[in-house]
């Protein structure tokens, strides 16, 4: 997919850029939300209602 990105930035081919870009974006917010998740799941006393 690194091959097909330069690939395509060398050749000046837009829509296959604008398509990398949002499956790269799309894919760092789901691990992100992913990871949010687990971390409220698995570790409670990270809660900010203790004080």
């Amino acid at each position: 997919m690194g091959n097909l990105f330069v690939t395509s930035v060398a050749n000046g081919d837009v829509p296959v850029v604008q398509a990398i870009v949002l499956l790269a974006g799309t894919a760092m917010i789901i691990t992100n939300l992913a990871v949010d998740l687990g971390y409220t799941w698995l570790g409670p006393r990270s809660k900010s209602s203790e004080t």
